[in-house]
């Protein structure tokens, strides 16, 4: 039987003051195992060998000229999620149909940067979804959108609001997207 952790029990501000790497988290074992799995299985199914290293991490990425994928390390357990839902009064992937929508998107950053790094393909993203993106640097885009929210006319243009935030957000939710449909009709077909 596994061992409790010794701050599991603590209270919020006493696990508050622990630092992430002394909670002794690791990825095997937790319920982030099924949603993992099952990106990997997306990914193999459309005959893609791309297979993103995943990590516990502080918060949600994919890092540039790295195939992988950062999780939130509060995820890893039920007592880190119901801290961060104190705290945040959310858990970003905190259901694994939510976290399994992340990791489509994370693994569009990576097979994005796979493909134009490693093939030579290389391109503009304006050619691939249009120019009428008022900021393109990637830092400012981001928080331009946190502080004011996608524009009035975002489904209008893109997948989802988040979409709205830069062009290689456009992109990793329009493969997220992608993953999720291919995965739906082909669940759907299996019942036919």
């Amino acid at each position: 039987m596994p061992r409790t952790p010794a701050w599991e029990k603590c209270t919020n501000q006493e696990l508050l003051d622990w630092r992430i790497c002394d909670l002794g988290l690791e990825l095997k074992g937790t319920p982030l195992e099924a949603p993992i799995g099952r990106l990997y299985n997306e990914l193999a199914a459309r005959n893609l060998r791309v297979k993103p290293h995943c990590w516990l991490s502080e918060e949600w990425f994919s890092p540039d000229a790295i195939p992988g994928i950062a999780i939130p390390f509060y995820l890893a357990h039920p007592r880190l999620k119901r801290l961060e839902r104190s705290q945040i009064l959310e858990v970003e992937g905190g259901t694994n149909a939510e976290c399994l929508r992340l990791l489509r998107h994370e693994s569009g950053h990576d097979f994005y940067q796979l493909v134009t790094a490693d093939c030579g393909l290389r391109r503009d993203m304006d050619d691939i979804f249009g120019s009428d993106y008022s900021f393109p640097d990637y830092a400012q885009a981001r928080a331009h959108y946190y502080q004011n929210g996608p524009p009035s006319d975002w489904v209008e243009k893109f997948i989802s609001p988040y979409a709205s935030a830069h062009l290689l957000e456009d992109w990793a939710e329009t493969w997220g997207h992608y993953l999720h449909m291919f995965d739906t009709l082909q669940s759907a077909s299996s019942f036919a």
